[in-house]
C-alpha cells in the first residue's frame, strides 16, 4: 500500500508540474488545448483513484481495529500472506484428507 501512495503522489506531483509549465505564455494555444483536454481526463481519473485510496484506507483502520493490530506496525502485504498461508494450509489440508479417505 506505500508503494501504491508513493507512486500515485509522485505521479499527481509530476502532472502538477507539466500543468504549470503548460500555463506559460510561451506555450502555443493549439498544443495547451490538446494538453488540457488530456489533463482534465486524467484529472478525473485521479479524483477516482483518490477516492479509492481513501476507501483503502478507511478499510485498513477499519481491519486494525478488528484485529486489533497496532496501527504502527501494521503492513497490508503480512495480513494477507497469513490469510493466503492459512488457505493453501487448509487447501492442503483437505487434499490429504481426501486421499486418505
Amino acid at each position: 500500500m506505500s508503494n501504491l501512495n508513493a507512486d500515485y503522489n509522485m505521479l499527481k506531483k509530476t502532472t502538477i508540474d507539466y500543468l504549470l509549465r503548460l500555463k506559460n505564455a510561451e506555450t502555443p494555444t493549439d498544443i495547451k488545448q490538446q494538453f488540457l483536454d488530456s489533463y482534465r481526463r486524467f484529472n478525473a481519473k485521479m479524483k477516482l483513484m483518490t477516492e479509492l485510496i481513501t476507501k483503502i484506507e478507511q478499510y485498513k483502520l477499519e481491519i486494525i481495529d478488528y484485529y486489533c493490530e497496532d496501527p504502527q506496525t501494521f503492513s497490508f502485504d503480512d495480513f494477507f500472506k497469513i490469510f493466503h498461508d492459512f488457505c493453501s494450509n487448509l487447501i492442503r489440508a483437505r487434499e490429504v484428507l481426501t486421499f486418505l479417505k
